[in-house]
């Protein structure tokens, strides 16, 4: 009986972590250049396109190109926390440096297309 308990609350488990953050895919690849947007939920920029206005709760933005990375979710508190990443760097959105990296993955983001229905 406490075998299959087990057994029963292991895959409980797996469906949790397989479940989280799905959610939508955009990926490019060409030459050299690879980039992976996964996100979930509504995601708004700010007015001038340089920072995230919002994450709808629950939502995530994972932005990849090539060593850059970005993921931006909506905590418990409602606020967005960040990780930037960008070869192995870990960058601080405080920053000059750490915001010109996610003012130029939004660009990159909105020249695939990203949110192109919600900003017209």
């Amino acid at each position: 009986m406490k075998k299959s308990q087990n057994i029963i609350a292991a895959v409980c488990l797996i469906f949790f972590f397989a479940s989280c953050h799905r959610g939508n895919n955009i990926s490019i690849s060409s030459g050299d250049d690879n980039l992976s947007i996964n996100y979930s939920g509504e995601i708004k920029f700010n007015d001038d396109e340089t920072a995230i206005k919002s994450i709808s709760g629950n939502g995530y933005l994972r932005y990849v190109k090539n060593d850059k990375k970005l993921l931006a979710e909506n905590s418990s508190n409602g606020e967005i926390k960040y990780e930037l990443d960008d070869n192995g760097k870990k960058l601080n959105l405080n920053n000059q440096e750490g915001k010109s990296f996610l003012a130029d993955a939004i660009k990159e983001m909105i020249g695939v297309g990203f949110d192109a229905k919600g900003r017209l």
